[in-house]
């Protein structure tokens, strides 16, 4: 887009001169851009930002020796598109300054040249060059599966394209900070320079918290950087990654493949672990014996679970299923075998317990000290009685 100002007759001051030939020529073409003013020569190349708007300042002279009357006319050409910045008729001799603004909409490189006519006579040309820089992210971001509340991060690529066609600078990627995912990098954060049509890949950890919903997971990831005047753009994209829930393993503690007699009640223990081997509280788990369900406990802190009073009717062998189904954790299941056994007999005498047998022990040997000792005293006595009758 082309914006075209005009000022014509009030910045018009005239001039004396002796001269009698025909002249014009441009005195000086400035250039505002950006806060700063610099002057345009033939075979400059002016780098303006897409959508920069520029002020040219356009000062020239011109002599028409009288009595001849004249049309003087500045002209601007733009891609071969030609506006008639002014047009003064009949002036004789006079200086004179035209302001323009012009918006560089269009990306790429634009020739420029303004023209000083006189009677359609070029007197005076100065071209140059506008390059329009554009500069555009694009982001590729890897696809991961992570493991919800699992420690073990994954690496995830983030690459970053320059689509435009001028130079990026200070090129960084910044995924979400909080929520769901924990993102640390491991390589530069940021890059000075990215080319035009080249990429730059930057490597992050990922972790899926706690909280992070199971499946396929939206979230943002900006990028930032500066074009060459140093203002700062940020473009936001739409990632995703996959949240895997964790698998969990049942284990048996008191027994692997258990025997236990008919008819007698018994108890099976099992302990509840994560993937990264640490006991998990709170799992509700469900027994089965030869497909009846015959139980149900759940974990505690420790991921200890413990099926209480059980009981088999009959000799043979029996398959126990111990399983887990919940939102949070995938399906867990543990298949063992559990054989039944014809009770022990009973032994004929009563069986005796360790204390009683210390007890009776301990009695029969103080009995049998306090008895030796008295029987030395009255076989003592006795023989004193004897030697008393042989007197």
């Amino acid at each position: 887009m082309l914006c075209l100002a005009l000022l014509t007759a009030s910045l018009i001051t005239a001039i004396t001169t002796c001269a009698t030939v025909e002249q014009a020529f441009f005195e000086q073409v400035e250039a505002s851009y950006a806060g700063k003013t610099f002057e345009v020569k033939s075979g400059d190349v002016l780098k303006v930002h897409q959508g920069g708007e520029v002020t040219f300042r356009i000062g020239f002279k011109y002599h028409i020796p009288p009595p001849k009357q004249a049309e003087i006319k500045l002209e601007m050409e733009y891609d071969n598109q030609t506006y008639t910045l002014a047009s003064i008729a009949g002036v004789a001799e006079a200086s004179l300054t035209v302001y323009n603004k012009t918006i560089f909409s269009e990306p790429g490189y634009h020739r420029i040249v303004f023209k000083l006519i006189v009677d359609e006579e070029i007197y005076d040309i100065r071209s140059f060059t506008a390059f329009v820089s554009h500069i555009v992210a694009d982001l590729k971001a890897e696809y991961v599966e992570l493991v919800r509340g699992l420690e073990k991060p994954v690496n995830i690529s983030f690459t970053v394209m320059n689509l435009g066609n001028d130079e990026m600078y200070n090129v960084s990627v910044q995924p979400p900070k909080d929520g769901s995912f924990s993102f640390q990098p491991i390589s530069s954060q940021t890059i000075d320079i990215l080319e035009p049509k080249h990429s730059h890949t930057f490597i992050y950890q990922a972790i899926a918290k706690e909280g992070a919903p199971a499946g396929v997971n939206a979230y943002v990831v900006k990028v930032s950087y500066q074009n060459f005047l140093g203002q700062e753009f940020t473009q936001s994209f739409i990632a995703e990654l996959y949240v895997e829930r964790q698998n969990l393993s049942i284990i048996p503690l008191n027994v692997s493949s258990p025997s236990v007699e008919v008819n007698k009640t018994f108890s099976l223990i099992f302990l509840v672990k994560d993937m990264a081997n640490n006991p998990v509280k709170e799992i509700p788990l469900k027994l089965f014996i030869n497909n009846s369900l015959v139980g149900a406990a759940q974990s505690k802190a420790s991921g200890v679970a413990c099926f209480k009073d059980l009981k088999v009717p009959s000799l043979g062998s029996y398959q126990v299923v111990v399983s887990y189904e919940g939102d949070y954790y995938n399906p867990a299941m543990l298949n063992m075998n559990l054989t039944a056994i014809p009770p022990k007999p009973k032994p004929f005498f009563p069986s005796i317990s360790p204390t009683l047998i210390a007890t009776v022990a301990g009695v029969a040997v103080i009995a049998f000290f306090i008895g030796r000792k008295a029987y030395r005293k009255l076989r003592g006595e006795e023989l004193f009685y004897y030697w008393l009758e042989g007197l």
